[in-house]
């Protein structure tokens, strides 16, 4: 089983694809999710753990195509 706190969202071309993604990255290793992500045109995943006491974010370079900018 899982031995850390990880949340993951993962945005696609349709829910069902993001759905899926989410639940093999949230149990993948990052190298792993990153790739997978990778493979999706217009994919974009962020990857939020809690360790040593601090809250960590990792992310696609896509992502930045989903965030509103101000």
């Amino acid at each position: 089983g899982s031995t850390y706190q990880r949340n993951v969202t993962v945005i696609a071309m349709d829910g069902s694809t993001a759905d899926w993604m989410a639940s093999a990255c949230s149990l993948l290793s990052l190298r792993q999710s990153f790739s997978l992500v990778d493979k999706f045109p217009g994919a974009a995943l962020l990857i939020t753990t809690w360790h040593k006491g601090k809250i960590r974010y990792r992310y696609t370079a896509s992502l930045g195509n989903y965030i509103a900018r101000q």
